[in-house]
């Protein structure tokens, strides 16, 4: 499935960044985005941030055979700072390897894991951090 295809997140515009910074998605500078402080809405850096954690774990084992269905768990966040302009998007896997969940997936037919999030400004604030746990479940037929 293509992250960006979701409807919420084509309707919110994420645009996919190919850089030497390892950014995956990027959300552009809107009027529509802003808050009464004229800074980037904090849903607006949330639905950045959990569309990139569903994008980092499809690229992670999207390669695999099995039939996964992934599902947030849980989601711990903070804001760093007021975000401005265009906003970045980094994640990587906290506490595992991808050969540990791919055997606990085919073991217990289920499994949790945890993806660090960051989002950062053009010139690279950090803005906001987070960790998202997904449940994934292999359905079995």
């Amino acid at each position: 499935m293509d992250v960006l295809k979701i409807p919420f997140n084509s309707l919110i515009g994420l645009t996919r960044v190919d850089n030497e910074k390892d950014y995956i998605f990027k959300l552009t500078e809107k009027r529509e985005y802003q808050n009464h402080l004229g800074s980037v809405h904090a849903s607006a850096l949330f639905a950045l941030a959990e569309a990139t954690s569903g994008e980092y774990l499809k690229r992670l084992l999207g390669e695999t055979k099995l039939n996964i269905i992934p599902v947030v768990r849980r989601v711990e966040l903070k804001y760093n700072r007021a975000a401005y302009g265009e906003i970045f998007s980094k994640a990587t896997l906290l506490a595992s390897t991808k050969d540990d969940i791919i055997n606990e997936l085919q073991i217990r037919k289920r499994t949790t894991l945890k993806i660090f999030v960051e989002l950062c400004t053009n010139n690279n604030a950090k803005v906001f951090s987070s960790v998202f746990e997904w449940y994934l479940n292999i359905i079995t037929q």
